[in-house]
């Protein structure tokens, strides 16, 4: 049966071949050898360029498909590792990443930002910005990275148990942790955290 097939094939590759150069010979006929040969070069670049093409996009694809794999691996080691850690799962730890500019394109962030009557606003764009920086991205409570929009300024002492606006005395928690502490100071929320397994 596959032998039948086989021929069968052959002879369907044949008849094909024998068209093509039937209608070859007939388009001399017709056109003449100069036109027909000028024609088939034309046809035979084209293709040239269509196979170039069709190349470069499946290369490309395996590059893009390649790229996302090494990407997943990556991305799973870490996962593997944070958990073996016991470190806690950020939803995209690439996002908070972006958001930090690299130490060339920031001004020295080593003394907070300061105004002619002194330093700045607690929550002003540019103090919030210095104690993102500082604090390295994250949630000074339960460590995890966010965005700075994500993050709410914080008194470590608060001012109702007579902290002040001095920088020294501000840091960035995440909403949760914020509202876990309150006005009680940071042990009362680093031991709420512990109670429930937050770390």
């Amino acid at each position: 049966m596959t032998t039948e097939r086989k021929i069968d094939s052959k002879k369907g590759g044949c008849s094909v071949l024998l068209f093509v150069i039937a209608i070859f010979i007939l388009s001399i006929a017709i056109f003449g050898a100069d036109k027909v040969f000028g024609f088939i070069i034309a046809i035979i670049i084209v293709v040239a360029i269509i196979a170039g093409l069709i190349a470069n996009h499946e290369e490309a694809e395996r590059e893009r498909i390649e790229s996302q794999r090494i990407r997943r691996a990556v991305e799973e080691e870490e996962a593997r590792i944070r958990q073996k850690a016991g470190i806690p799962e950020v939803e995209n730890p690439y996002q908070y990443r972006r958001e930090i500019p690299s130490p060339t394109r920031v001004k020295s962030f080593s003394s907070p930002p300061r105004t002619r009557s002194g330093y700045s606003r607690p929550k002003s764009p540019k103090m919030r910005e210095w104690l993102y920086r500082k604090q390295g991205a994250e949630c000074r409570g339960c460590g995890r990275a966010f965005h700075l929009k994500s993050l709410e300024v914080d008194h470590v002492i608060a001012k109702s148990l007579g902290g002040n606006d001095h920088p020294e005395n501000l840091q960035l928690l995440c909403s949760s942790c914020n509202r876990i502490k309150g006005n009680r100071g940071m042990d009362y929320l680093l031991e709420r955290l512990r109670s429930r397994k937050h770390f």
